[in-house]
């Protein structure tokens, strides 16, 4: 089982490093493909639309080739993407590029979630791993700066998908060798007629209250994550007046307080009742936004460019770490919807709901706040994500209640 959670680790990394390198691609394609700003525009949101669009038209198709050849076959997809953008690096291909990254991202996390039932035993040990999966998510898209900025730095950029490549063929081949067992899935199915078993098991998954409250909570969740990820670097560029390179490079505090919170809540996950961790790191990150508002609110203007680390207000070190609070949250709920419902053959469709919703807060997350911080400005626009937050924090524990009756319900 360890090679199956290390295999599964690093095709989550590999993917993650990718389908997060849509901030090196828009400055690629104004600075060596001379996009017009329409162009770049419409490339921004483009990621979470084609991630979107190829979860819907996969999702019937994913339980009848198995989790293993789904991710076989996301891995391929990684690998023409990467020979594609390395071979001829162009505006279209840059398309195409994430087209294919849609396709193996809803391929590769619906059939990751649906493999890790089948690889541990307990909820504890379920929710445990899915934190460490998005834990690996979250350093890949560490890494993807720093390495995309070596590559950038030697001015050959596009090298770097060779080295993807050869990474994904090696992912590829270590995975060949993980052994899933899947007949049983095959066997719950047989006992039911093809079309008709598909909508009997999502009628049954939107006829409860459970897979509603997830909806609405990773929808936020994920609004969160995005938005902040995105805006955050206009906050510090427009508000805190830091100057272009530093306001970006301060976005890898963020995605570090991710990656470190989600390894780290791993391992409490293991010995501490979800609920507690859960509703305990809501209101640290409350505590960090509502702080940080205070902050903000009594600063006084600033009217130069700050273009050095030691000149940085406290505040832009501090309001990152709200990623480390925020971090545990989404993987514990997609893992809780998992296993509520036990039966291997609930396991595709859940993650493709996962996948879809997690893809419609993704693009909220990016165009409304976007919005918010023309209308509002960066200063008050940086707080709506504290919204959401606070809508997950009353949703929690009706939303744990409703699980646990779940579960007595199946007895």
């Amino acid at each position: 089982m360890l090679k199956a959670k290390i295999s599964l680790c690093l095709n989550y990394f590999i993917i993650a490093l990718l389908l997060n390198s849509v901030a090196v691609f828009v400055i690629q394609m104004a600075n060596q493909f001379h996009a017009s700003q329409g162009t770049i525009s419409a490339f921004a949101p483009f990621k979470d639309f084609s991630v979107l669009v190829a979860s819907f038209i996969l999702a019937s198709l994913i339980p009848k080739m198995g989790v293993k050849k789904t991710n076989m076959l996301g891995m391929i997809c990684i690998l023409i993407a990467c020979i594609v953008m390395g071979t001829y690096p162009s505006i279209i291909n840059s398309f195409v590029f994430f087209i294919l990254l849609g396709i193996s991202f809803s391929l590769i996390k619906v059939a990751t979630y649906a493999s890790v039932i089948h690889i541990t035993k307990g909820r504890k040990e379920h929710t445990s791993f899915v934190s460490l999966l998005e834990g690996f998510f979250m350093l890949g898209i560490l890494s993807m700066s720093w390495l995309f900025g070596v590559f950038e730095d030697f001015g050959k950029w596009t090298y770097v998908f060779w080295v993807l490549a050869i990474l994904t063929i090696f992912a590829t081949l270590l995975y060949m060798t993980v052994h899933i067992d899947e007949k049983h899935i095959d066997k719950e199915l047989e006992q039911e007629e093809g079309e008709k078993a598909k909508r009997g098991v999502f009628k049954t998954l939107f006829s409860s209250w459970v897979v509603w409250f997830f909806i609405i909570l990773s929808i936020s969740d994920v609004f969160i994550e995005t938005g902040l990820s995105i805006w955050l670097p206009t906050f510090n560029n427009h508000f805190l007046h830091i100057n272009t390179a530093i306001a970006i490079e301060l976005l890898s505090l963020f995605s570090a307080s991710l990656a470190l919170g989600r390894l780290f809540f791993a391992a409490i996950l293991k010995y501490v009742k979800s609920v507690v961790v859960l509703v305990v790191c809501m209101l640290l990150a409350l505590t960090v936004f509502v702080t940080s508002m205070f902050v903000i609110k009594s600063m006084p203007a600033i009217h130069v460019t700050l273009a050095n680390w030691t000149q940085l207000p406290p505040i832009a070190f501090w309001l990152p770490l709200v990623g480390f609070f925020i971090a545990p949250i989404y993987p514990t709920f997609c893992s809780l919807l998992l296993t509520c419902f036990p039966s291997k053959k609930f396991q595709s469709p859940i993650a493709s709901i996962i996948v879809i919703f997690s893809a419609i807060g993704g693009i909220a997350g990016a165009a409304l706040l976007g919005y918010l911080f023309r209308i509002l400005g960066p200063a008050k626009g940086i707080a709506i994500p504290a919204i959401p937050l606070f809508i997950m924090l009353l949703l929690t524990i009706p939303y744990f209640w409703v699980i646990k009756r779940k579960h007595a319900g199946s007895k």
